[in-house]
C-alpha cells in the first residue's frame, strides 16, 4: 500500500501542467507535491499576458507542414519557438535568468527535430532537443513543443493519447505548445485540452504575443 501511494505523489508538475493527464489519463489519481519553486517561479505576468498563475501557452498558428521524406517540418512553428527561445533566453522569467539548460525542445517529428537541431547549433547549442519518445522519462523547467501537423486531412499519429501525455508532462515549471488547433481539434482528446486551454485564457496568437514581449 505504501509503494502505491508513492506512485500517487507528483513531485514534477505544476498542479496546472499536471491536472489535464492527471484527469484525462490517471482518472484524477496523482497528488500534487511540486516544491514552491517550481509553483511560483514561471507566474509571470510580462510572459503569461492573460493569466499569470497557469503556466500553459498554447501559441496557435496555421502556417502548414511540409513533407520531408517521410516525416514533416514546419517553418512557420520553427520561426514562433524561436522567437519566444530568444524571449526567454534575453529576458528570463519574473526576473530569474532562464539558461539554455533548462528548456527543452520537443516534437513528434524527426524532420522537424532536424530541422531544430541545423537551426540552433550554433546560437543555441546547449538546448536539448528531441523528439517526444526521446523524452520519455525525462523532464525539464521548461519545455517547448512543436506540433508540427497542419494543411492535412487528418492529425496523423498525434493522435497518440500516450505521446499527448509525455508530451505533457515533461515540464516542470512552463509549456509552451506551438500548434494549428483547428487541426489538433479534429483529435477528441487534443479538443479537451484545448478546450481547457481556453478556458484559463492560455491561447495566444503567439507571434503577437512574442514580439510584445521581446519588445517590452
Amino acid at each position: 500500500t505504501k509503494y502505491v501511494t508513492q506512485l500517487r505523489q507528483n513531485y514534477r508538475n505544476h498542479p496546472a501542467i499536471m491536472r489535464f493527464s492527471n484527469e484525462n489519463f490517471y482518472d484524477s489519481q496523482l497528488i500534487s507535491k511540486c516544491s514552491n519553486e517550481v509553483l511560483n517561479c514561471a507566474c509571470d505576468p510580462e510572459l503569461l499576458i492573460n493569466n499569470p498563475y497557469f503556466p500553459i501557452l498554447f501559441c496557435t498558428i496555421e502556417s502548414k507542414s511540409e513533407k520531408v521524406g517521410k516525416t514533416l517540418k514546419n517553418e512557420g512553428e520553427l520561426a514562433m519557438l524561436t522567437n519566444y527561445l530568444n524571449v526567454l533566453l534575453k529576458r528570463g522569467v519574473k526576473g530569474m535568468e532562464v539558461s539554455q539548460d533548462d528548456i527543452g525542445i520537443i516534437t513528434p517529428y524527426r524532420g522537424q527535430r532536424n530541422r531544430m537541431i541545423e537551426s540552433f547549433c550554433k546560437s543555441f547549442s546547449k538546448l536539448e532537443i528531441g523528439t517526444v519518445d526521446a523524452f520519455q522519462g525525462r523532464e525539464k523547467k521548461i519545455i517547448m513543443f512543436s506540433c508540427v501537423r497542419s494543411g492535412m486531412k487528418d492529425i496523423g499519429f498525434l493522435r497518440n493519447e500516450k505521446r499527448l501525455n509525455v508530451a505533457l508532462t515533461r515540464a516542470k515549471a512552463l509549456l509552451i505548445i506551438f500548434g494549428n488547433i483547428e487541426m489538433l481539434q479534429k483529435c477528441a482528446k487534443w479538443k479537451k485540452f484545448i478546450t481547457y486551454c481556453y478556458e484559463n485564457e492560455a491561447v495566444v496568437g503567439g507571434i503577437h504575443s512574442a514580439n510584445e514581449n521581446a519588445a517590452a
